[in-house]
Parts: structure tokens; C-alpha cells; sequence
């Protein structure tokens, strides 16, 4: 019926009878009414379809008219109502109509007694509570007590239906909560004390524990303004960017985030295509809209010119040097563009001309002048005091100074004890009504460090960046009290502040990426002044991301100097009590929203110990240069071609490393005939697992193993270890010093403010147009805040946003599907079905999207690694030690080297059957790259949910 477009047909007929005299159609009424309600819950565009034909007033004059007298009409009118709410459109033309009022009197007359009607009813509250509006007027209206009354009678419920109706209730509530209407309203009607008692009495069953979530949140949300107790949501450290010329303006792309979707977009698409088809009079068949690939959004790229282009030369020096009579061209001809099926934006558009660009000299300087034989803890020193930094530094961290590796164990995720969330989610509830019964010991304060300018680096040698935590190991500073010592001045450390609110109980505030007010995610800092055997507690209490690996298993990382010192080093997973939730401190008046908690409980197994925490194995600049160091001091020279060129300079004037590895040159096999393959990594300082994935690479690529001889000696590989350095160097978790995620920043990048990304897209650009030689393999490596394992994402045409790309797809191209089926082969760590390889709009800037699209390469992919662990494979249950990391690093080099060939084995000769059963082997997955954005984790039953999408099967997002 729904392809016959009955819905249309019906709707128009139910409108005509609206215009008769009440009463005289009543024979018809009852089963056109109920017909459309079971069509409505299967036509997916059911709401667009009735709105395009002005029907929306006319189930709503029904729901009115019917309400009292005809109790059978009543039950399909409202599940046509919940279709109709779960469209954003259609939910304002029926708020605009009265649909407050008329819901009032429905649920007045049907009383609090549980039914099917009711929940339908507490539904469709929930569904238009999302519109400020709709809040607004429930609130002058009177409908909080209402909802408080319905909430407040939970327990005379049974089965589902206490738990879906109390679910719809509490989200409208919580929906309510985000107007300051609604929050007033909720405290003058003693919602506090009803939500409260919930809290008490709530069952100790797994079932309640999302509804005792959602409860907490209500509270924190209703409480009094609480903001962090920092003078500026700010960091401490700002980088001047007045002083930076940019050209750059924001393209539509280029300003998109990781959340960036837009639901109104999507509503505005599918209404275009109802309203086509409906002028067309033809059936409504799910069918993807035809219209020019070129229409749908616009994208413009910045292609350079022949002369703007040599200033890679330098980079490329094994082909020119190379004795072989393969020319390189030298004219200025006009440069082809290689794109994946379609040319996208107008020629003209260029970039300024590449004497204005500032570029830096191609010798790598940082690493210059250290001897080989030095030992890898004074090279790192001395590196350290050569790195400029936003922050003010004071030492070198001990961890990283001697390696920064973990302790190679197999240590198990953490089981989650559902009683102690339940504990920890009343505590904050309790702590935010009674605020003032706590402690509140500032024992560290970054601000007023910064603000005092006591620490200043200097150039002086007799005050260079050192360690001496080995002399302070057992030693009880002069006047120190039992509070703990805290300190987060080294590189990549993350810790703003500290206070003290029990015996040994503290409250962490992480600092925000450099001139942002957000990115609190990765931590990093020092702790010393501590007792033996005595149970601490942490809390980072300024966490945004609406839910955490650390509700699924993992731990935090603790190094301990004094466990070094006895030959013991190494991160290790610690922690009970672990738990993340929702807190009462407010973010931000724009985004009405509160922060997020991270708790855990530690013993020090060692009184007056430096001990280090952080989020993740930390992988530092002075690391990775260190690395360099010791990579071309070690390499076996007669087999391996490494070389190390400055690429360009960040905005602190810190160095990017480009490595290049391959085989030497010999007559048989000439470099310039060679593949050529990219990779980056680290784009977002706090994906430090990234960095370690690609040293694992880069340890197997300087090997003698025959797998490494055999990926040099067929490929040049061209290295970007380290995007994003300043980030990495000042403890920034996603962005750089300009607030911005350079990962989106593709397209068109600046060549200031994203010199790296610039000069990046330049090789590659250089490499496609000018070598004629097209990457052979792109990879962006990351790291996954919400999912396990390791897996990739890559481009498929025929999974296009665009129309033109599903157009121009070849039948029988599926060389892209290859490396990731080789990943599952050598690597025990890696999930196929985790993979997908679609082309989304909202990451058209990225890195794999762009360099696919406008190089041409198809085998370009991100590869993405879990903080966590697995939960699947020889590894399931257990974390990831950089021992792991290392090894699927290598793992990934194996799979490079045999990619040609398992490109031919599993391709050439299939047939049609062999090919689909290959695609049908990698899952869609789900679209969650660089680690935002989506639930990974099955939170049913989880405490700790994402308190603003309901989980319920009943209730739905505003349909799209």
C-alpha cells in the first residue's frame, strides 16, 4: 500500500471528511484512521508525505474532536501523533496548533493509570519536549507538576511499562531542564525531593540502572548554577595568533566537526524528494534522489600550478639522483587531475603564488650534533630543551626520558561493578545538594603558576629541562603535609588543577586544548607525597564526551619510578572503583549542558614514591625525535635507504620530521621505478597509541626481516610520523594552538595556520601530478576513544554520499578491500567487521576522503586503533600494552608488503559470486572516525549512557 501511495491517497480522503458535518462519516472514519496509523509505522517518510499535503492540522483536529466521545479512534490517532512528533517539521506545525493543550486534556482524562494509551502518550511528551517551544509552553501552562505526579507514581507500574513510561517521562524532564523555566519550575513544584526519593528507593535490578542515570543528571542539571572552579574555561597558556598572517577563510567543509551532521540538511533532501515525486504523480519507492553529483554540495579544492608544486622537489631527491633515464617533467603544461570519477570545482581556483608561502630549509636540524654512542635518557634530555613550547616547562618526565614503554603484560579489562556506579552516581547528587560539607584544598593550581611566572626556561645549560625523581624518592619534604603532590609542567602533561575534598579523596580539572574551551580528554601528570597501602581516589571532573571506555573495561595508566628503580619499569594498568558519569558542573551558558566525571581508586604499593599517571601510553615529540636519533644511528646502512627532511616548521617553530625508507638503489631495481606509498599519523595529540602503531611500522621497516626487505625494496615509503606537534608538545588532546582539528582541514588548507596539512596535500600533489605517480596506499593512522580493536576505514564510490561517485563506480574495483582482509590475516588484534569504507559528507575535509577524491588513490584508508583493547581474538578481554601497539604496527608492515600480490590472488579470475562474498565479508559498521561521535557499546544496561538519546525501542529520533 505504501509503494501504491496509499498514504497520500488516504490522507486526502481524511481531509475531505474533516470539511463535512461532524458525525456523518463516522462509519468511515474508524478504519481510515486505523489503516493510516499501521501504515505510519512503516512508511519511513510518512510525516513529509502528509506535510507536503497540509494534513498535519487535520490528524490533530481528529486527536481534538474524537478525544472524549469516540475512545476507539483515540489509540491510532495518537500512534499517527508519535509518527508525525518524530519529524522536526512536522512536531513545530503541531506545537504552533495547540498540540500542548490537547495532549493536557487527553492525559487528564485517561488518568495516571498504566496503560498502552499512556505510554504513547508520555512518548510523544518526550519526542516534542526536544523543541524549546514546546518547552516553554509546558511550562507557562502548568505541566511540570503533571509530569512530576506521573513520575512520582514509578513504582505502581509493572514490567515494561514502568520502565518505558518512567523513560519518557524522565527525558521530557530532562529536556525541560535545559530551558531556565524549566529548571526553576521544576524546583518550585519539590521536584528535588521526588526525583531524590528515587534515588533511595531506586531497585537494586540492572534494569533501573538508566533510569537512576537519567535521575542523577535531572538533578545536576536542576541544582544552582555550579561552574568550575577556574577562572577561565580558558587555559592558562595562550599562543598569540594575531601575529600569524593567514589567508584562510572557513569552506563549508572545512569548518565541519566530527558532530557536524545536520538533521535539518537531511530534511531538506528528503522533502525535495517527496515533493518531486509527488508533482511527478508517482509511486514514493525508496529511491535516491537523481541530480547532479555537482549541485549537492560545493566542494573547491586548491590546485597548484606546475612552478608552486617544485618546491616539493627537494623531498623527491631518490628519483632525480637515481641513474635512470626516466624524466621528470620540467614544463608548464597543464597538470592532470586525477579524481575519483568526477572533477569537482572550477579550475580558476588556485592558491596565492608560493613566494608568500613561508617554507622552511629541507635539513632536519633537531636531532644534529648528538653522538651515537650517547645513552637514549641523555639524547632525550638533550632534545627536550631544544623543543619550544606554549607552556611553561620545568622538567623532562621520567617515563618518557627512559623509553616510554609499558610493561609488556597482558593485563585484563577492568569489570565493572554495578553497585559502586550506583554509589559513585548518589555521592554526586549528594555532594552537588550539599556542596558546602566537603573540602575544597586547592593543592594545585596551574593559573596560579602561570600567573606568577616563577618557573622560566632558559637557555642557560646549568637549568636545562633534566629528571631527578630518583633523588626524591623516599624523601619527605620539609613542612609537607599528607595532601599529595601534583605537577603537570613536562611534555604532553595534562593537569590544571587539584583540590582536595576528602582525607584522601581529589578533584582533578584538566586543561583545554591551546585557545579552546573544550578537548578535555587527555590527562597526564605527576604525583608524589604519597602513603602506602591507603586507598586514594580521583576524580577528573571536567570530562565532555557523553560516555567513556572506562564504563567497558579499561584502566588508567600509572608508572612508578621507585617499581623502575627495582627493575621493574613500564606503565601498568591500575584502578578499582572506576566509573564515568554525569556531574552538576555546568559547561557553558550556550550548550546548557554539564560535564562528565571520571573516578578511580588507587593503593601506592610504596610510601613517598613518584608515581605518573595518564589516559594513554604517552608518546612525546622529544620521544618520536629521540626515535629518529636512534633509527638512523642504527640503521643496517648496506640494505636500508632512510633519510629525515624537515617538511616545514609549526606555528612554534618546531620541526616536522618526513622520513623516507627504502632499498638502496641497484641497477635491477631503480628507485624511480618504484611505488610510492604515504602515511601520517598523530593529527590529534591525544591519540598517542597512533604514535606508537607507527613506530612499530617504522622499527619493522629498518629491520632485516624479509617481509621489511621485501616492502623496501618494492615501495618508497613516505613517512609523516607526527602532524600535529605543537599539540602533542603542550597536552592538547584534538587540536593544535589555533582551536582548530586539523583533520578537517583538507580541502583547503592554509599554508600557516595548517602549514602541515599544506605541505602534506604538496607531496602528495607533487607525487600524483608532477612524478605522475599516484600513492599507491594512503594511511592516516588514529586512535578510538569508543570502540576496541583495530580496524579501518576506507573509500568506496558505490558507497558515496555523492551521485556522481556511485555513477562512475567500476563494477569490478574492489582493490580497496584488500589490504583490510590482509589486516585480519597477519594481525590477531584486527576486526574486519568493524571496518566499513563509505564516503560521508561530513567527512569530505578529512584526509582519507580528500586525498581519494583528489588523487585519485584508491586504496586510501584510516587506520584506527583502540585505547582500551580487544573484545575479540587472541587478545579478547584484555588491554593493549605498546607492546601490542608495536606489533600491530609491524603487522600492518606485513600486510604492505603482500599487499600487491593478495591483490591479484583474490581478485584476478573471481568471479562475480567471489567478488560480493568479498564485500559481504567486511561489515558496514558504523561511521565513527577519529574516535567521535557514536555509541560503540551495548548500554542497555549501562549507567552511564548518553543522558540525551533515549535507548528505547519505543522512542525514536526526529525522523530525517
Amino acid at each position: 500500500m505504501i509503494d501504491c501511495n496509499g498514504t497520500v491517497i488516504l490522507t486526502k480522503l481524511l481531509i475531505s471528511l474533516q470539511a463535512r458535518e461532524p458525525h456523518t462519516c463516522d462509519s468511515f472514519l474508524h478504519p481510515l484512521i486505523s489503516i493510516l496509523s499501521q501504515i505510519s509505522q512503516k512508511d519511513q517518510k510518512f510525516a513529509s508525505k502528509v506535510r507536503l499535503i497540509n494534513g498535519v492540522k487535520t490528524f490533530h483536529h481528529f486527536l481534538r474532536t474524537y478525544t472524549y466521545n469516540h475512545n476507539k479512534l483515540l489509540l491510532p490517532n495518537l500512534l499517527i501523533i508519535r509518527t508525525l512528533v518524530l519529524n522536526n517539521a512536522t512536531s513545530n506545525i503541531l506545537v504552533k496548533d495547540g498540540i500542548v493543550q490537547s495532549l493536557e486534556k487527553i492525559l487528564l482524562t485517561i488518568g495516571y493509570s498504566p496503560s498502552l494509551k499512556l505510554r504513547i502518550i508520555m512518548n510523544i511528551y518526550c519526542c516534542l519536549s526536544r523543541s524549546n517551544l514546546f518547552c516553554a509552553i509546558m511550562v507557562k501552562l502548568g505541566h511540570v507538576p503533571l509530569l512530576l505526579e506521573m513520575f512520582r507514581r514509578w513504582d505502581r507500574f509493572d514490567g515494561k511499562m514502568r520502565l518505558r513510561t518512567t523513560s519518557f517521562t524522565l527525558l521530557t524532564l530532562q529536556h525541560i531542564c535545559l530551558t531556565k523555566t524549566g529548571r526553576n519550575a521544576i524546583r518550585a513544584n519539590n521536584g528535588f525531593a521526588v526525583l531524590y526519593k528515587f534515588c533511595v528507593l531506586c531497585p537494586e535490578d540492572k534494569l533501573y540502572d538508566s533510569l537512576l542515570s537519567r535521575v542523577c543528571a535531572v538533578i545536576n542539571m536542576c541544582l544552582e548554577r555550579r561552574d568550575l572552579p577556574v577562572p577561565s574555561l580558558y587555559g592558562p597558556y595562550r599562543f598569540n595568533l594575531r601575529n600569524v598572517s593567514s589567508s584562510f577563510q572557513k569552506s563549508d567543509f572545512g569548518s565541519m566537526s566530527e558532530e557536524s551532521d545536520s538533521s535539518d540538511e537531511d530534511d531538506e533532501d528528503e522533502e525535495l524528494e517527496v515533493e518531486n515525486e509527488l508533482l511527478d504523480g508517482g509511486s514514493l519507492k525508496k529511491t535516491r534522489r537523481k541530480s547532479s553529483g555537482l549541485h549537492q554540495v560545493p566542494l573547491l579544492y586548491s590546485f597548484r600550478e606546475f612552478d608552486q608544486l617544485q618546491i616539493y622537489k627537494k623531498f623527491f631527491e631518490e628519483f632525480y639522483a637515481s641513474p635512470t633515464d626516466g624524466s621528470i617533467p620540467t614544463d608548464n603544461s597543464a597538470i592532470s587531475r586525477q579524481n575519483s570519477g568526477i572533477s569537482i570545482g572550477p579550475p580558476s581556483n588556485k592558491i596565492k603564488s608560493a613566494v608568500n608561502i613561508p617554507f622552511c630549509d629541507k635539513i632536519f636540524t633537531s636531532i644534529q650534533g648528538i653522538n651515537c654512542k650517547r645513552s637514549f635518557s641523555s639524547a632525550y634530555c638533550t632534545i627536550a630543551n631544544r623543543v619550544n613550547s606554549v607552556n611553561t616547562f620545568v622538567k623532562v618526565a621520567y617515563p618518557d626520558m627512559i623509553g616510554g614503554k609499558g610493561a609488556g603484560l597482558l593485563e585484563p579489562l577492568h569489570s565493572k561493578d554495578r553497585n559502586v556506579c550506583r554509589t559513585k552516581l548518589q555521592s554526586s547528587v549528594e555532594r552537588g545538594l550539599n556542596a558546602d560539607r566537603y573540602l575544597h584544598n586547592i593543592v594545585y593550581d596551574l593559573d596560579e603558576l602561570a600567573a606568577a611566572e616563577v618557573h622560566i626556561r632558559t637557555q642557560d645549560p646549568a637549568e636545562m629541562l633534566c629528571n631527578k625523581d630518583i633523588q626524591k624518592l623516599g624523601v619527605k619534604e620539609p613542612g609537607s603535609t599528607a595532601r599529595l603532590r601534583f605537577e603537570s609542567r613536562f611534555e604532553s602533561g595534562n593537569l590544571r588543577k587539584a583540590i582536595q575534598v576528602g582525607t584522601r579523596e581529589y578533584d582533578l580539572i584538566l586543561t583545554p586544548d591551546i585557545n579552546s574551551t573544550s578537548h578535555h580528554q587527555w590527562f597526564y601528570f605527576e604525583v608524589s607525597n604519597m602513603e602506602a597501602n591507603s586507598t586514594y581516589v580521583f576524580n577528573i571532573v571536567n570530562c565532555l564526551k557523553s560516555n567513556s571506555q572506562f564504563n567497558f573495561g579499561m584502566k588508567p595508566l600509572l608508572f612508578s619510578v621507585k617499581e623502575a628503580t627495582l627493575g621493574r619499569p613500564g606503565w601498568r594498568r591500575i584502578g578499582t572503583d572506576i566509573c564515568y558519569y554525569r556531574n552538576s558542573y555546568r559547561f557553558s551558558n550556550k550548550r546548557k549542558k554539564t560535564y562528565f566525571t571520571a573516578t578511580f581508586s588507587f593503593k601506592f604499593p610504596h610510601a613517598l614514591d613518584v608515581c605518573y599517571f595518564a589516559y594513554h601510553f604517552p608518546y612525546t615529540y622529544s620521544l618520536l625525535l629521540t626515535q629518529i636519533w636512534k633509527w638512523t644511528c642504527n640503521a643496517p646502512n648496506s640494505s636500508v635507504y632512510i633519510r629525515v627532511d624537515n617538511l616545514c616548521s609549526s606555528l612554534k617553530n618546531n620541526q616536522i620530521p618526513l622520513i623516507t625508507v627504502s632499498a638502496l638503489d641497484t641497477p635491477d631495481n631503480l628507485l624511480i621505478n618504484r611505488e610510492v606509498i604515504f602515511l601520517t599519523s598523530r593529527v590529534h595529540p591525544g591519540e598517542s597509541n597512533a604514535s606508537w602503531v607507527i613506530d612499530g611500522l617504522l622499527e619493522f621497516l629498518v629491520s632485516d626481516s624479509l617481509p621489511a626487505v621485501k616492502l623496501r625494496e618494492k615501495y618508497i615509503l613516505k613517512i609523516i610520523p607526527m602532524l600535529n606537534v605543537d599539540g602533542v608538545i603542550n597536552g592538547c588532546h584534538r587540536c593544535g594552538l589555533t582551536d582548530e582539528d586539523l583533520n578537517r582541514r583538507w580541502i583547503n588548507p592554509d599554508p600557516v595556520t595548517h602549514s602541515v596539512i599544506y605541505h602534506a596535500k604538496g607531496l602528495l600533489e607533487f607525487s600524483a601530478h608532477v612524478l605522475k605517480k599516484v600513492p599507491f596506499v594512503y594511511c592516516d593512522f588514529h586512535g578510538h576513544s569508543r570502540r576496541k580493536n583495530v580496524f579501518m576505514y576506507g573509500c568506496s564510490p558505490k558507497e558515496s554520499w555523492l551521485e556522481a561517485d556511485r555513477e562512475s563506480a567500476q563494477e569490478t574495483s574492489f582493490e580497496y578491500l584488500v589490504l583490510s582482509h590482509s589486516m585480519q590475516k597477519y594481525c590477531s588484534a584486527f576486526s574486519l567487521p568493524s571496518c566499513h569504507f563509505r564516503v560521508e559528507r561530513s567527512r569530505e575535509s578529512t584526509a582519507r576522503i580528500t586525498v581519494w577524491r583528489e588523487f585519485g588513490i584508491q586504496r586510501s584508508y584510516t587506520l584506527e586503533a583502540s585505547y582500551c583493547g580487544c573484545d575479540q581474538g587472541v587478545y579478547k578481554g584484555y588491554h593493549f600494552d605498546t607492546l601490542h601497539l608495536l606489533e600491530i604496527g609491524a603487522n600492518f608492515g606485513v600486510a604492505l608488503s603482500t599487499l600487491a600480490e593478495e591483490t591479484v590472488k583474490r581478485l584476478d579470475g573471481f568471479d562475480t559470486r567471489m567478488i560480493e562474498r568479498l564485500v559481504k565479508e567486511t561489515s558496514p559498521g558504523f561511521s565513527n572516525e577519529d574516535g567521535e561521535g557514536s555509541k560503540d557499546e551495548d548500554s542497555d544496561d549501562d549507567l552511564l549512557l548518553d543522558d540525551d538519546e533515549d535507548d528505547d525501542e519505543e522512542s525514536h529520533r526526529p525522523e530525517s
